[in-house]
């Protein structure tokens, strides 16, 4: 088989089952941390990781470097989805917030927009904006017990949405890659399963959960920019996840302590 025909495969199988157990966290545990558990590298890692597979370690990272402005456009997606969805529901929410990331993403690429620095303080500064807004939605709990049959529907979803990602960023080039490595897969699918199952309320609370973990995904595509090439694809994946669970720590804790309970 194919290289990257193997990568699609392996990618809609092991990114379905990574989110399908994300959401599944989110219900247990609230939707604050479960929100944040989300967000972590799902489709970025298995889009990045098959991107070097397919290309090289340092093409790959090339395409981690676009990952603060792509970013951007998934903060705009959750902005978006949150204010928009107490009045049209969460299909045409999802719908707008997707082609509003669509448009900006598209926008950064033809643009070029690359600078790191200008690219995370852009990043940073939309976060703290976004969360600011965002200060009056208060967390859910779930009160949903899923069957199988909507397990796989999850696993069966969210593993062709990212495999799509991965196909895309196959022949559009590195900026092109690194926009779909961080497509809001993992936000999009969990969003509408988790409107479904425990309603639209605890799906927008959700979401705000889901601005924390961001800020993992920013260092994950930052620590692939240097491990690809320092370190190779397995373990420079490794050590890049690594980066994003402490980081997810220090943010959640500095959420719980700080960030959260002074917006409320």
């Amino acid at each position: 088989m194919d290289v990257f025909v193997s990568g699609l495969v392996l990618s809609f199988v092991l990114g379905g089952f990574a989110v399908s157990a994300q959401t599944l966290l989110a219900e247990r545990f609230g939707s604050r941390l479960g929100g944040m558990l989300v967000a972590l590298p799902s489709t970025s890692l298995v889009s990045f990781f098959f991107i070097g597979w397919a290309h090289s370690p340092e093409f790959a990272a090339q395409a981690a470097s676009f990952a603060p402005a792509s970013s951007v456009a998934c903060i705009v997606f959750i902005l978006l989805f949150v204010r928009l969805s107490e009045k049209l529901g969460a299909i045409v929410s999802l719908f707008c917030s997707l082609v509003a990331w669509l448009a900006l993403s598209l926008g950064f690429i033809a643009f070029g927009f690359v600078d790191p620095v200008l690219a995370h303080a852009l990043f940073f500064t939309c976060f703290f904006v976004a969360l600011f807004l965002l200060r009056k939605v208060g967390e859910e709990k779930a009160r949903f017990r899923f069957s199988f049959k909507q397990l796989l529907f999850r696993a069966v979803f969210a593993g062709a949405v990212i495999a799509f990602a991965v196909f895309v960023s196959k022949s559009g080039g590195p900026l092109l890659g690194g926009a779909f490595a961080m497509f809001p897969a993992a936000f999009s699918s969990s969003i509408l399963i988790l409107a479904r199952s425990s309603g639209l309320k605890f799906a927008r609370a959700a979401s705000k959960g889901m601005f924390a973990g961001l800020v993992p995904l920013v260092f994950f595509a930052l620590a692939v920019s240097f491990a690809y090439p320092a370190l190779g694809l397995y373990a420079g994946t490794v050590a890049s996840y690594f980066v994003a669970l402490v980081v997810a720590v220090i943010v959640y804790k500095t959420g719980e302590s700080k960030i959260f309970s002074r917006l409320h």
